[in-house]
């Protein structure tokens, strides 16, 4: 199994060596426009491997792409995530102490002298605002 798989090994070389020759002995023969088109699509080529994808693109298979070389940044997702947890945190923690003192103020109405109906009448605003004074 192993010999098998080193003689396609060696025989896929061998044949990329003679592409390899065919080929620059090909290019030898190659006109001067022919070698300025080639040059300027080499040149293209690497001015667009060069550039990192962001924002919104078209992929080669016509997909549209959001967000192009952001998924690959692993630490700046966990850095927002992280961040986008510690909100949600903060914000439950915040809800929970609001309850706790909504409870406290209830439950302070409800053990007083007074019955919760004496507050809600007009007249108690007034005795109220007397006796204060």
């Amino acid at each position: 199994m192993k010999l098998e798989q080193k003689n396609l090994e060696l025989q896929d070389e061998q044949l990329a060596k003679k592409i390899a020759l065919m080929l620059n002995k090909q290019c030898e023969n190659i006109d001067e426009s022919t070698a300025s088109k080639l040059n300027y699509a080499r040149q293209q080529a690497l001015a667009k491997m060069a550039k990192s994808p962001s924002g919104m693109s078209i992929s080669q298979n016509g997909m549209l792409v959001l967000l192009g070389g952001y998924w690959h940044q692993y630490r700046l997702l966990m850095t927002v995530m992280m961040g986008g947890l510690g909100l949600v945190a903060l914000l439950t923690l915040q809800n929970m102490t609001n309850q706790e003192v909504y409870g406290q103020e209830d439950a302070d109405l409800l053990s007083s002298d007074l019955p919760p109906e004496a507050y809600l009448n007009e007249a108690f605003d007034t005795w109220l605002s007397q006796n204060a004074s």
